[in-house]
């Protein structure tokens, strides 16, 4: 049993990847670089602070236009509007805490998050389908018998004339 000592915090994920069904492996990249660099920030738990982009882009985190779709895929995840929506602190780079979320964010985020639950399924997304599974391939059966002894095999010859 693992023991949790004050002050200590649980780890964030190993690598964080937006989903299966990314279609910009960059964006993939970028996002678990992220999080391997700004593991206290960039947590499913968290909200970023104000101005996170122009601070991410003077430390020469990728180009504008990617860092702008990471950042904006980031916090329009359903655990990201949830976190909002619960209110609190935001958090800096560094996990520090960089401002508080205020009343009109967090009933933003609700009716986002109400929205999105009240949608047709016609209007969602289509998720593409998953490439089938191969058959699993039939397991090679080995039989063993028993030879008979070499005595039997190996019979002398006999001659009969």
């Amino acid at each position: 049993m693992s023991t949790l000592t004050l002050g200590s915090r649980p780890a964030a994920p190993a690598v964080l990847r937006f989903s299966s069904r990314s279609v910009d492996p960059a964006m993939d990249e970028l996002l678990a670089r992220l999080g391997a660099d700004f593991p206290l920030a960039f947590r499913p738990d968290r909200v970023l602070a104000l101005g996170v982009r122009s601070e991410l882009l003077s430390r020469g985190y990728g180009p504008p236009a990617l860092l702008g779709a990471v950042l904006r895929r980031w916090v329009r995840r359903h655990s990201y509007l949830k976190a909002v929506a619960r209110g609190g602190y935001r958090t800096a780079l560094d996990g520090s805490v960089a401002g508080v979320i205020t009343p009109e964010q967090r009933e933003q985020a609700k009716a986002d998050l109400q929205a999105r639950a009240t949608r047709k399924p016609a209007q969602r997304r289509p998720v593409p389908p998953r490439a089938p599974t191969p058959a699993p391939t039939p397991a090679v059966v080995v039989v063993r018998r028993r030879l008979p002894p070499a005595s039997a095999i190996h019979r002398p010859l006999t001659a009969t004339l």
